[in-house]
């Protein structure tokens, strides 16, 4: 375990409150008990995340590394040219940009109302898709074209992965300051610490289960980014962004999570949250995220002494979000 890093993180809470824990401030469950400590991955290897770490209560880092699962085989999944994307997930298929049902090949299949289709890499998979052959033909005679898209938007357990590792990238870069005295520290922390409370002595396949129902309201918080290959994640690189409102305050923090293939963008609250236009337009995420908004590049610098500091950039940027299949965003 990194006892450099464990003292530092005990000045800075005493810095913040008179007096240093006596085990450990969990940034989830917001209590001080004695407990096994680990160096927690910020991002999982199973992911394909950094090597970056933070001091976790080694129950917890354990109990949120089984909700995983989903989200590695699903990365596989849109990694892979294989026919197994298309098998048993969220996968879609879309005639220029509508979408056409399929489903794995029955016995028979009607030839007036079904084309079936296959990879060339798995010729002996076949799949069904419902719409006759003719049309399909001249679809793609006439230049259309056909795309087949998997989709994250579906896992609530996914949200779950990424909404735990933002919250543990901004307590790895700016400690208690986030996690005791930030709106978004305490609501992410209650969420996170809600969960494994109501969960903890369930089997693994019983917590994917409930994580998918328990975090399926935070999906829209989770934005799948492309076209952004400079950026090495948040507890990389430090950059995030802040959505800025008419009135001039932060709406929210846009935290890059990156992984083995792919970088999301995780929506928290910002510090401006005591602001009631900003929780609303905050909360609206949930149900319906915008299509273009008001940005400005921020970066989270380190500092020899105290806590680290953040920098924001002079010049904000307006950025339009193209939506594609519900989850991936480009710039």
């Amino acid at each position: 375990m990194n006892q450099r890093q464990l003292e530092k993180l005990n000045d800075d809470y005493q810095n913040l409150f008179d007096k240093k824990f006596q085990h450990f401030a969990c940034p989830i469950l917001r209590k001080d008990e004695d407990t096994e400590l680990c160096d927690g991955h910020v991002v999982s290897k199973s992911l394909g995340g950094s090597n970056r770490t933070v001091i976790q209560c080694a129950d917890i880092d354990g109990f949120f590394g089984k909700i995983e699962q989903n989200f590695a085989t699903e990365q596989k999944r849109r990694d892979s040219t294989d026919v197994e994307n298309l098998k048993g997930y969220r996968s879609q298929v879309q005639l220029e940009g509508s979408k056409v049902i399929h489903y794995d090949a029955p016995q028979t299949i009607d030839s007036k109302t079904q084309t079936p289709f296959v990879f060339e890499e798995a010729p002996d998979d076949v799949f069904v898709l419902n719409l006759p052959n003719h049309e399909l033909a001249n679809a793609i005679e006439t230049g259309k074209q056909l795309q087949v898209i998997t989709s994250f938007a579906n896992f609530g357990s996914i949200a779950g992965v990424l909404l735990h590792s933002a919250h543990l990238t901004m307590f790895r870069l700016l400690k208690y300051s986030y996690a005791y005295h930030s709106a978004a520290g305490m609501e992410n922390g209650r969420i996170l610490g809600d969960f494994y409370e109501s969960c903890s002595t369930l089997s693994s396949s019983e917590i994917q289960k409930e994580a998918d129902e328990y975090f399926q309201p935070y999906n829209n918080y989770i934005q799948h980014i492309s076209s952004m290959d400079f950026l090495e994640g948040t507890v990389s690189d430090g950059r995030f962004l802040a959505w800025v409102g008419s009135s001039s305050n932060d709406l929210a923090y846009g935290v890059f999570v990156k992984t083995k293939s792919s970088l999301f963008v995780v929506w928290i609250m910002s510090d401006a949250s005591n602001n009631c236009d900003s929780v609303a337009e905050y909360v609206k995420l949930a149900k319906e995220f915008p299509k273009s908004m008001n940005l400005n590049w921020c970066r989270i610098e380190p500092t020899e002494f105290g806590p680290n500091k953040i920098y924001r950039c002079n010049k904000p940027c307006r950025v339009l979000w193209t939506e594609t299949d519900g989850s991936e965003i480009k710039f």
